[in-house]
């Protein structure tokens, strides 16, 4: 199977950590056809307006607002008004706001837009950019790229920082818990996410993903209810259902090949636990995702 994957530049080029472009159309129309990065993705809406379609929800979006997009969400947009439509396209990899070689701090605000599903605020109103000075700052960073005066790169660097963590903590007031995690935590976290990303297309228990994090099945089970906050089942099949939303919307495969390829053992129960998911069946999230905006 293969999809529109945008690939980032080689690593050895430090722009492969950052990029900011202007993106412009006149009247309203596609910007780009769906497809997944790893990047984030920040538009920053300065003329007109725009409907981002993330994950088969519709966002719009308009002059002074910012929208936000994960890495690994399948996305596109589309010019929504007659005139002039312009955003600011800043784009960053997790890794440009990692300082420390253990970035414990850092993660920890990471890890639910990495692991997630999305699952979150995607627009910021131009009256909380403005009254908190996030717009200045979007068209700082948009300047130290374009100008690459000397150490343009840390004063991206430390921009990206700076809005991601006015972002983290915006979406943290909304949030009814907070996950305190310690260094150890983290890692086992990390450790476990990342092997359930490595493995969620084949049948993957609870038991040996505890024996790959180093513990006993009761106490992984306790551990990854109580800082993942949701059960272990409940993560996988969300694991499942965000690549099978990738597949639906940049692919031609079929319902029960796209079901089998991310891992569910039926397609009836994936449609299931796709419809409990996205309040549609897969077949109408493929004809609603792909639709003229």
């Amino acid at each position: 199977m293969t999809y529109y994957r945008e690939e980032r530049r080689p690593p050895e080029d430090v722009e492969s950590l950052f990029e900011c472009q202007m993106q412009s159309i006149t009247g309203a129309g596609a910007m780009v056809r769906p497809h997944v990065h790893e990047y984030f993705e920040a538009l920053y809406c300065l003329e007109g307006g725009f409907e981002l379609n993330a994950s088969g929800v519709i966002y719009p979006f308009f002059a002074g607002d910012m929208a936000l997009i994960d890495p690994n969400e399948v996305h596109h947009t589309r010019a929504a008004t007659p005139g002039n439509n312009r955003y600011l396209v800043i784009k960053f990899v997790p890794e440009a706001l990692l300082y420390a070689e253990r970035p414990v701090y850092e993660m920890k605000l990471l890890l639910p837009y990495l692991w997630s599903g999305g699952a979150h605020q995607k627009v910021f109103p131009k009256q909380a950019l403005d009254q908190d000075g996030i717009g200045r700052l979007l068209m700082d960073i948009w300047r130290e790229f374009g100008g690459r005066a000397l150490g343009y790169e840390m004063a991206v660097r430390s921009g990206l920082c700076r809005l991601f963590l006015w972002v983290a903590r915006t979406l943290h007031a909304e949030s009814e818990t907070q996950v305190n995690l310690d260094g150890a935590a983290l890692m086992t976290l990390e450790s476990a996410f990342a092997y359930i990303g490595r493995n969620f297309s084949q049948e993957i228990s609870m038991e040996e993903v505890a024996a790959h994090c180093g513990m006993k099945y009761s106490a992984f089970s306790r551990f990854f209810a109580k800082y993942a906050q949701k059960s272990f089942p409940e993560y996988v099949t969300q694991v499942r259902l965000k690549e099978a939303c990738i597949l639906l919307a940049t692919t031609g495969e079929s319902i029960t090949g796209i079901s089998m390829a991310v891992g569910f053992s039926s397609t009836s129960y994936f449609i299931q636990c796709f419809r409990r998911m996205h309040g549609v069946a897969p077949g109408q999230f493929r004809r609603r995702f792909l639709a003229p905006l």
